[in-house]
């Protein structure tokens, strides 16, 4: 039953993203979902321009697996899961590239961003620019807070902060 929601819930997503298009049976049916009689954060969206470039940024720089996903019937849309671990209550991004974008989107400037947690952030530094991803700001140890600190960028321009703790 719990699989048959999940397949109904992304099927109306799917025709919201892409009116008039006919959806594939998602494999995000078969990923781990939180207990759905309480409240939880399930995932984050971004919107990616070059599904390839972000995959490469998540996965390879960042150390994140893929857990799920799904493709509408015509192609228009690729929305892909990525998660640390593929249990109910981990956190997941959610990568989603529809094809009437032909560039990347603009970002409003501010403090929107997600923080990862990191065990060894000096190792994840070096990996982002080869991912194709930026350092955006300086490595710097908050002490108050007992962690240390850096800012980056995806291939599409979203903040990253990357955060290890003491």
């Amino acid at each position: 039953m719990r699989n048959l929601i999940t397949v109904i819930l992304f099927s109306i997503a799917v025709l919201t993203i892409a009116p008039g298009a006919q959806a594939q049976v998602p494999e995000a049916a078969t990923m781990a979902w939180p207990d759905k009689s309480s409240s939880s954060v399930v995932f984050t969206s971004r919107v990616v321009w070059n599904m390839d470039k972000a995959l490469d940024f998540y996965v390879q720089a960042l150390g994140m697996q893929r857990v799920g996903g799904f493709s509408t019937a015509d192609k228009s849309a690729q929305e892909v899961f990525l998660a640390f671990t593929d249990t109910p209550d981990s956190v997941k991004v959610a990568l989603l590239q529809q094809s009437k974008n032909t560039e990347p989107l603009p970002h409003p400037d501010g403090y929107s961003h997600i923080v990862i947690q990191v065990p060894d952030i000096k190792a994840v530094l070096t990996r982002i620019p080869s991912a194709g991803g930026k350092i955006v700001g300086e490595l710097h140890h908050v002490a108050a807070a007992k962690t240390w600190i850096a800012m980056t960028e995806d291939p599409d321009g979203h903040k990253v902060e990357l955060l290890q703790r003491d």
